[in-house]
Order: structure tokens, then C-alpha cells, then sequence
């Protein structure tokens, strides 16, 4: 005789059940880290002949193991029942055990894969493996960070929003009222999307990057240290803008009017504002050459380095070289960022220059400098020298040009820290220093 009472408690029981297996399945596919590996000799004679089982483990890895990953999360949603937005999910469980019994199979093999190709013998030596194509120490040490962070990332955090659905399914089952737990489900159904996309776009980003070559790359990264210095250029344009500034100010002011009226007059408080306004776009103006300088500076390296298509492979530079160049340029962008943002907050703030305001600045500009010299080392000594770098013009030209950027670099920090210098302290913060 038909119970729905036990058919209930049945259907809850069975989510309840996959769930757990979700759970269970949550940080089980996790990578050894890299340094902790003490037993594998490098070796810098390595030839591709040798690397034969793992030029196979790759191609295995970006050809089959990897594409079935995408595959098994299309057919999880299926499975779940999640691809009509507009409907309650009814997950058809047993689809759903085998697709997380083959999709536990995968990463299984995914992780042992990973190890073998980036963690055991026979590894190459980063200074020497130039010959070695798509085996270089840098693709397997990149490829075991991706497949980390796409496991981690978005494959743990897709089997948690999973098993709360299951969860917030089977707690719908047994109320009354279930327009909260419906609207919890449809909420981790929007997540559990959401990420699938994410893992997606994670997978196809991973198989390119892996075909691409190592000045593909480079040229990759650098494009995007462009990128990041055309918006460093509009935060410090913005930054003084008078319209911005005058808006920025009057909020201010309002916010704290209140606050100090009883110790300060508004006309006083007005005119110190404004003063640190000025000269903080003083500091910021003369920033701008020093990013439009470190622009200048990325287009040339990216004119000369070789326009080879991007998946032909080099066989030219090694994973020292590579990793190398591939960081160049994050000095700049790091401190030109750190510089933005302090000058933002100390503007948003809208108070007197402190003390320790203003040696931060200088320090960041210094460090901005240092940052710099390093790399104009790497631009104008180690790049030329690279076999496929064309510059264009003669060697000499290129020389003259280089000295002429140094000249500008040093003329223009010198300006900036002269401006900083030039800033007038809070009077409290002086008698704190003399204390």
C-alpha cells in the first residue's frame, strides 16, 4: 500500500545520502605541494627522448583528462535538474551517484597525473631545459598551480553549493511551508551556475595556455601590465580632476562639520583641506610621467620580442628566462597600485598629511625607483642579448634610447620626492615626534 509519509522520508533519506557522498568527495583531491619533494634529483641534460612518458601524461591531461571534467560538470546540472531557471529542481539521484562516481575516478587521475608529470623524475632544470618545448619546468610548475586552483577554487566549492542544494531539497520535502527552503535551493542553484561557468572557462583557459608558447606567454603578461598602466593613468587623471576633487571635498566637509565644529572654525578647517588637496595633486601630477614612462617602456619590449605564432613552441629560452621576464614589469605595477590607492585614501579622508602619511609616500616612489632600475637592467641589457629579440633600430640607437629613459626616470622621481618633502605635517604630529 502507497505511504507518501514513508515516500517522503524515502525521497529525504536519498538526497540526504548524496549529499554526503558530495561532501565526502569536498578536499579529497588535493596536491602535494611543490617544495615537498626531496627525493628527485634535477637533471640539466634532460632531452625530450627522455621525457617520453610525460610529454604522454601531458598530452593525456590537456587532450582527455581535463575536457572530461568539463564534460561531467554539464552533465551534473543535467542531472540535478538545474537547467530550468524557473522550476523547483527534482534531481534524478541515481544519475547523479554515477556521475560523481566517474567524476571522483577523473580527479583521482588528474591529481596522480599531476604529481608524476610536475613533482617526480625525472624534473629539468629551470636554467637549462630551453630545448624541451612544452616540457619545460615552468609548464609543469604552471599546469599543477592551475589544476590546483581549479580544484580548490571552483570543483570543492561546486560540491558544497551541490550538497546544500540536495540538502535545502530534502528540508523542502518536509515542511509545510517551503517557500524559504525553495528560495534557499534556487539561491545555490544560481551559485552552483555561476561556478560551472567559472570552472568552464578555467578548463579551456588551462588546455590554450598549456599549447601556447613561452613568448606567447610573455607577450600575454605584458599586455596586461599595458593594461594596468592605462588604468593607473586614469585613477591619477581622475584624482585631479577639479570636479572630482570639489566633489570629494564638499562630501567631506559635510560628513565632518559636525564632528570639529566645537574645536576648529569651518573657514580653518576649508583652507587646510584645500592645502592638502594642492599638493597632493602636485604629487599626483608628477606621477603621471612616471606610469606614462613604464608604459613607454612595455610597448617597446613588446615591438622586439619575437612575432612567432602562438602555439609554435621555442626552443630558445628556458623556464629561468621565462619566469623571469613574465615578472618583470610586477615591481611597477604593484607599487603604482600601492601609490594610487594611498593617495585616494589620504584624499578620501581629506585630512592633514601626517607624519607617516608622507614617509609612506616617499618610500613608495623610492620603492617605485628601485623597482625600475631592476628593470630597465632587464629591458635594456638581458632582453637585447635574447636569441629571436629584434630591436628596432641599431643597437647604438637603442642604447642612446635607453639612457635618454633613465635620464627622464631619475629627473622625474626627483621631482616627486621633492614635492613630498615639500609637505607641511600636522602640527599635532609634530609635538607626538618631539615627545
Amino acid at each position: 500500500m502507497w505511504n507518501p509519509a514513508a515516500e517522503k522520508n524515502k525521497r529525504i533519506e536519498q538526497l540526504n545520502a548524496v549529499a554526503q557522498v558530495l561532501e565526502g568527495m569536498n578536499h579529497k583531491y588535493d596536491l602535494p605541494p611543490e617544495h615537498n619533494n626531496p627525493f628527485c634529483a634535477i637533471d640539466p641534460n634532460l632531452t625530450i627522448d627522455e621525457m617520453g612518458e610525460k610529454a604522454d601524461l601531458w598530452e593525456k591531461l590537456q587532450s582527455e583528462l581535463l575536457p572530461s571534467i568539463r564534460n561531467q560538470i554539464t552533465a551534473l546540472l543535467t542531472s540535478l535538474d538545474l537547467h530550468d531557471l524557473e522550476k523547483h529542481p527534482s534531481p534524478d539521484l541515481d544519475a547523479t551517484l554515477e556521475i560523481l562516481s566517474n567524476f571522483d575516478r577523473t580527479l583521482e587521475t588528474i591529481v596522480a597525473s599531476t604529481v608524476s608529470f610536475a613533482l617526480r623524475s625525472p624534473l629539468p632544470d629551470e636554467q637549462h631545459d630551453h630545448r624541451l618545448k612544452n616540457l619545460k619546468s615552468f609548464r609543469s610548475s604552471q599546469l599543477r598551480l592551475k589544476i590546483k586552483s581549479l580544484i580548490h577554487s571552483q570543483i570543492y566549492s561546486l560540491f558544497e553549493c551541490c550538497e546544500e542544494l540536495l540538502t535545502w531539497c530534502g528540508m523542502s520535502i518536509g515542511v509545510n511551508d517551503a517557500s524559504v527552503t525553495r528560495q534557499e535551493a534556487s539561491n545555490s542553484r544560481q551559485q552552483i551556475h555561476r561556478l560551472i561557468a567559472h570552472a568552464r572557462d578555467s578548463i579551456d583557459n588551462a588546455i590554450e595556455w598549456s599549447r601556447r608558447s613561452g613568448w606567447s606567454i610573455i607577450r600575454e603578461d605584458w599586455l596586461w601590465v599595458a593594461r594596468s598602466f592605462n588604468e593607473a593613468l586614469e585613477d591619477l587623471t581622475e584624482l585631479t580632476n577639479p570636479a572630482t576633487l570639489s566633489t570629494l571635498d564638499l562630501a567631506s566637509l559635510t560628513n565632518n562639520v559636525e564632528e570639529e565644529s566645537d574645536f576648529v572654525n569651518i573657514t580653518d578647517l576649508q583652507t587646510r583641506r584645500n592645502a592638502t588637496r594642492e599638493k597632493l595633486v602636485q604629487v599626483a601630477k608628477s606621477t603621471i610621467p612616471l606610469v606614462k614612462l613604464a608604459r613607454i617602456l612595455v610597448n617597446k619590449a613588446l615591438k622586439i620580442i619575437p612575432q612567432k605564432p602562438i602555439f609554435e613552441l621555442d626552443t630558445e629560452i628556458s623556464s629561468d628566462t621565462i619566469e623571469q621576464l613574465r615578472k618583470a614589469f610586477s615591481p611597477i605595477t604593484v607599487n603604482l597600485s600601492t601609490l594610487a590607492c594611498h593617495f585616494q585614501d589620504i584624499h578620501r579622508r581629506h585630512e592633514g598629511i601626517t607624519i607617516a602619511a608622507r614617509d609612506y609616500l616617499r618610500a613608495s616612489v623610492v620603492g617605485l625607483s628601485e623597482a625600475m632600475y631592476s628593470l630597465t637592467d632587464l629591458a635594456f641589457h638581458h632582453l637585447p642579448s635574447l636569441h629571436g629579440v629584434k630591436l628596432d633600430s641599431p643597437e647604438s640607437d637603442f642604447n642612446t634610447w635607453s639612457l635618454t629613459f633613465k635620464q627622464l626616470w631619475d629627473n622625474t622621481v626627483a621631482r616627486s620626492l621633492h614635492l613630498i618633502s615639500s609637505f607641511e605635517v600636522e602640527p599635532e604630529e609634530i609635538l607626538q615626534q618631539d615627545l
